[in-house]
């Protein structure tokens, strides 16, 4: 079953909303096949396995799935969180997040849907790729332009049914809109997929994107976590082209590998045809790390309450692989309680200043870390202008300042080892040329943390997935 969505949000991660849509034909679809029937309150009457529920007003989707995102870090360890949940009764919500940006999707799925089972669906894998489209569109926005934002989502899900959500594909047909409703001679040579010619010369740009996350306790009673995910990013400029391969040198250690549609693999060699228009991700995957605990950057974090006014923080930090360069390595302890009203820092590499906000310190460590061990450390005292008792310490060590939160990127390296060799790039028909590259880049997803060693609530505010230690 092709991709149907019932609702389409996005949200900026201070609640704003960017975009908001309810599809009337996949609702009007979605209550047909549960033989729903809806009174004046939009209650529903009908019998599944599991309920199933109408859509309702937006805006309760949209603060439901805030609350959802706000609560991940700060529910019960025994609580398993992912890309799919229910808000307010409607289920599957598929939700992913960024920096900045929060999309969520409301898929229909079939009836015989297993609420254990439900990352398996296509519709599932589907919608987080989506998504994962449409914030870089968003992002590619004017914040103040809802209209044109609105008026893309209507080219790239018309009727809740996705065509090509490439965000540059989308962005040129809406600029080229009033050119390509007068009709050109060389229309007859263009492919039915592809709204516009390619411009410059013609060039395949292949690359690998990989992320870390990471959860890293220093305690014999809790098992670090590490997850590596990555993806396959493709940018194709060539005309008279219609179809491109190439050998991936596939690590054994690769698993959950989903294809886009236009791309089938087999025997470590992907084929795309037709090719999509703009940057789209030709296969995701994940990596299984042989060590949990060799993260590439690995952390010790401790702090605790020196007097009423300051705090005692010790971070240090080794890098697992000696040989990397790093775009940049920052380590951020939130402290949002209180305000900051001066630190005393003395690093051993790079520098530590004061966040504009007064509300957290943020440690610079600069591209390497030059000494034979591979190690740096921050010890520091931190002066607030907030009293907290230290009779209580558990009054301060609550909330999100229990914990470092890890920013790095680099380039020409990935965990797995994938690779791909620019000189087995072939395109059809042969005798098209093309200048072909690969570039390799491994960053954090936003979720790399190193939590205080010293708090005792660290359970409490934990982020699942939960692995106690043997």
């Amino acid at each position: 079953m092709s991709l149907k969505l019932r609702a389409l949000v996005l949200l900026r991660d201070d609640g704003t909303r960017v975009l908001a849509r309810r599809f009337a034909t996949v609702e009007e679809e979605y209550r047909a096949q549960y033989g729903l029937e809806l009174d004046e309150e939009g209650s529903a009457s009908g019998s599944t396995s599991r309920p199933p529920r109408p859509l309702g007003s937006l805006s309760t989707l949209a603060e439901g799935v805030l609350d959802a995102v706000q609560n991940w870090s700060q529910q019960d360890p025994a609580t398993s969180y992912g890309p799919v949940t229910a808000i307010n009764g409607i289920w599957p919500v598929v939700i992913v997040q960024t920096r900045s940006l929060i999309g969520a999707a409301v898929p229909l799925v079939g009836k015989g849907a297993r609420v254990g089972k439900i990352t398996a669906e296509p519709s599932i894998s589907a919608a987080v790729s989506l998504l994962d489209d449409l914030i870089a569109l968003a992002s590619q926005t004017n914040p103040a332009s809802r209209q044109k934002l609105f008026a893309m989502s209507c080219i790239s899900v018309p009727f809740g049914r996705p065509l090509d959500s490439s965000a540059d594909n989308t962005s040129a047909i809406l600029a080229r809109a009033d050119e390509a409703a007068v009709p050109q001679a060389e229309d007859a040579l263009r492919p039915a997929w592809r709204p516009f010619e390619p411009e410059g010369k013609n060039r395949i740009e292949l690359s690998i994107r990989e992320e870390y996350s990471s959860v890293q306790y220093g305690r014999d009673n809790l098992r670090d976590q590490l997850t590596i995910s990555g993806r396959i990013v493709a940018k194709t400029n060539v005309r008279g082209c219609s179809e491109i391969g190439f050998n991936l040198g596939q690590p054994a250690n690769l698993t959950n590998i989903t294809l886009h549609k236009s791309v089938s693999f087999s025997q470590g060699r992907a084929s795309v045809s037709p090719l999509p228009c703009g940057a789209f991700s030709v296969l995701r995957y994940e990596v299984v790390p042989e060590d949990k605990r060799r993260a590439l950057v690995r952390g010790i974090y401790q702090m605790k309450a020196e007097s009423e006014h300051e705090a005692k923080v010790l971070l240090q930090i080794r890098i697992a692989e000696p040989n990397v360069s790093f775009e940049y390595l920052e380590l951020h302890l939130p402290f949002p309680g209180a305000r900051i009203t001066r630190i005393d820092a003395n690093p051993t590499h790079g520098s530590a200043v004061i966040r504009p906000d007064k509300v957290a310190l943020v440690w610079s460590v600069g591209k390497r870390v030059s000494n034979k061990s591979k190690e740096a450390s921050l010890p520091a005292t931190i002066f607030f202008d907030k009293k907290f008792s230290r009779d209580d310490p558990q009054n301060f060590y609550r909330g999100t300042n229990v914990y470092a939160d890890v920013l790095f990127a680099v380039r020409d390296w990935t965990p797995s080892g994938t690779k791909i060799s620019p000189r087995e790039i072939s395109v059809f028909p042969a005798t098209v040329n093309a200048k072909t590259s690969v570039s390799l880049e491994t960053s954090t997803s936003g979720h790399y943390r190193v939590w205080n060693s010293l708090a005792e609530q660290v359970q409490r505010v934990y982020q699942p997935p939960f692995e106690p230690a043997p």
